[in-house]
Parts: structure tokens; C-alpha cells; sequence
């Protein structure tokens, strides 16, 4: 049975979400405050996280990056749930590593519906084969990113870009394609996010002189492209 972790202050929706996921098939933990839900991170086997952005004691922003942190493997899958509906609140929640963002008052079916498919992704990824391509390697059943025996520090969300690229190596994706990839079809991603998502990937490729990997092309979309790596 597939474990939920739900992060949220008011108890009438920890029960709401609680009556409806229950129902579904799906065992659920509470937390009422971001710190406790760190202790059962650490202690239970979570499957995926409902997040609510603002807690008691830190907001849902911060706690991502500490699940992130903390989680083994760290690319668990983070819901927000939150009454903010901005479009730039959106996209900073999922550059920070959140994997999909729905409003309240929450759609049920519709949750039901992304909790899926964000599981069926990230236990997908964890069964793949390790890639080697330009010198560098990806191995998506540890998280890790190594060149030369020097692990690459990358966020969840430039992981699963690179992995994806690399296993699809040589194919130009545009943007939307790569939303529906990386966030999934249901997903609310402004374009904009892959391309700041792209350059963080680039920068971070860029301190092993390996940047040329993620290739642009105007019009087009993003690769990933066989290089000769070059000694520093």
C-alpha cells in the first residue's frame, strides 16, 4: 500500500483529504507542522507529500528544500496545496523543487488524478539503467550526477531534465513537451520555468565544463547532444 504524508495546519482538511485518499487505496500520515512532517520523512516510507504552504512553524517554500535534504531518495514527490493562485507563486514553488502546485478549494478527483501520475513517474525513475554520455553520468536509482568521480550538485527538478534529455539523447523537445515530461500533462507550468529550470541545469553542468551537453536551438527546443569532454 502506497503511503501519503498530508502537511497541513487546519483539521478539517487534513480530514477531507484524509476521507478522500483513504478511499482510494492509499495509507495516509498527518502532520500538523512542517518540523513533524520531517520526522516522519525520516521514519515512515513516504511516497509522495501534500504540502500546504503556509505552517505554523515554517512555510511550505522552505520546508521543500529541507524535505529535499532530508528524503532518501530525495526525489519524492511534493504536492503544494495552497489558496495562493498567482502565477508567479506557482512557478517559484515548482523552482524549488515542488513537482506539481493545486489551489483550494481543493478538485478531489482532480488530486486523485496527479497523485497518480506523479507516482507512477518517480517509481518509474528508479528502476531505470544508469546513462554515460559525454563524460558524464547520470544514475537515476541513487539521484546522483558524477563526472571524473566529482558528483554534480543538482536540484530535483534539473535532475529529472538531465535525465531526461540524456535518455532521449540527440531529440530536440520544445517546452511543452518538456512540461509534460518532467511536471505532467495536468501540470500548470508557465514555459518560462523550463527555461530558468534549463539555465540553473547549464550553470551547474558549467563548473565541469560540461554545459555544452544541453544544447538550444531557437524555434526548436532543448537537447541533449554527445560532446568530447575537455580537461580543464
Amino acid at each position: 500500500m502506497l503511503t501519503l504524508l498530508i502537511v497541513e495546519d487546519e483539521p478539517a482538511i487534513r480530514k477531507m483529504l484524509r476521507t478522500s485518499l483513504t478511499t482510494k487505496g492509499y495509507k495516509i500520515v498527518e502532520a500538523k507542522k512542517g518540523f513533524d512532517a520531517l520526522d516522519l520523512i525520516m521514519s515512515h516510507n513516504i511516497d509522495l507529500v501534500l504540502l500546504d504552504w503556509m505552517l505554523p512553524d515554517i512555510n511550505g517554500i522552505d520546508l521543500i528544500k529541507k524535505i529535499r535534504d532530508a528524503s532518501k531518495p530525495s526525489n519524492i514527490p511534493i504536492v503544494m496545496l495552497t489558496a495562493k493562485s498567482q502565477e508567479v507563486d506557482k512557478v517559484r514553488a515548482l523552482e524549488l523543487g515542488a513537482d506539481d502546485y493545486l489551489t483550494k478549494p481543493i478538485a478531489f478527483e482532480e488530486l486523485g488524478a496527479r497523485i497518480k501520475a506523479l507516482i507512477r513517474r518517480s517509481h518509474g525513475l528508479g528502476t531505470e539503467n544508469s546513462i554515460n554520455i559525454g563524460g558524464l553520468s547520470i544514475n537515476p536509482n541513487r539521484h546522483l550526477v558524477e563526472t571524473k568521480n566529482k558528483q554534480v550538485e543538482l536540484g530535483v527538478v534539473e535532475f529529472k531534465l538531465l535525465y531526461f534529455l540524456m535518455k532521449n539523447n540527440g531529440r530536440y523537445f520544445d517546452r511543452q513537451s518538456l512540461i509534460d515530461a518532467i511536471w505532467g500533462q495536468l501540470a500548470e507550468v508557465d514555459e518560462r520555468t523550463v527555461d530558468v529550470n534549463i539555465l540553473r541545469l547549464r550553470k551547474a553542468l558549467k563548473h565541469h565544463n560540461l554545459d555544452r551537453l544541453v544544447k538550444t536551438k531557437r524555434g526548436i527546443g532543448y537537447k541533449n547532444q554527445n560532446i568530447h569532454p575537455i580537461d580543464h
